[in-house]
């Protein structure tokens, strides 16, 4: 086996004991570890970024939590690109976006929570609907539902709407038919995967967030 030198890492090449379809294997192998390296560290600097927005805005660090998610949803676009077969983070990360903003909000009495709230929900049932399927897809996309019904609920008994109340009741229901009577948050919590740690967490948070809003209704 005989190797280039250069300053770059060590590339085999053909000699006389290494045929033409054992380099292009190891070529193969090599370049498919440098992609799995790649793939890897996009999802750890994603992860990295949304933790760093939520502990930014525990500190009331409203700007630094807003500049650290926009670079985390940045990288997830372009690692939707680059690897399209991957589950995609774009949903996820917008809803770390939408959680720190809103809390930011409410915080600094903001009069405008609810709108930006339903919008970027909105946006995060898009974004769902992305890449390849997997747990994470359906839960974010009954997060989202959920969410968006909430926020409408909120703005129809702020200005008597009927019609935002009608909106608000069909993206509720929406959002329970999609945790197919509990499957779906015990499919999430149960997923092995890379992205676990976004899907386990929300899959609990969305639990609890559902189970705190039917608590609150009144009995039928």
């Amino acid at each position: 086996l005989k190797a280039r030198a250069s300053a770059g890492p060590c590339v085999p090449v053909a000699g006389p004991h290494v045929s033409a379809p054992a380099l292009a294997t190891s070529l193969a192998h090599s370049a498919a570890m440098s992609s799995e390296d790649a793939n890897e560290e996009s999802y750890q600097s994603i992860h990295a970024k949304c933790r760093s927005s939520v502990q930014h805005t525990c500190k009331n660090e409203f700007q630094s939590s807003t500049d650290a998610v926009k670079a985390a949803f940045e990288i997830a676009e372009k690692r939707a690109t680059e690897f399209p077969k991957e589950p995609n983070l774009e949903a996820f990360v917008l809803l770390v976006s939408a959680s720190t903003s809103f809390l930011g909000g409410v915080i600094s009495f903001q009069n405008n929570q609810m709108d930006e709230l339903l919008e970027k929900m909105r946006k995060v049932e898009s974004l769902a609907d992305k890449g390849p399927d997997w747990p994470g897809k359906d839960l974010i996309k009954t997060f989202g539902s959920f969410f968006c019904g909430l926020a409408l609920f909120a703005m129809a008994f702020k200005t008597k709407s009927v019609k935002q109340g009608g909106q608000a009741t069909w993206k509720i229901v929406a959002a329970l038919r999609q945790l197919r009577g509990g499957t779906l948050l015990r499919e999430a919590s149960d997923y092995p995967g890379r992205e676990r740690d976004f899907v386990r967490g929300n899959a609990v948070y969305t639990n609890a967030q559902i189970n705190l809003a039917i608590s609150g209704l009144p009995p039928a």
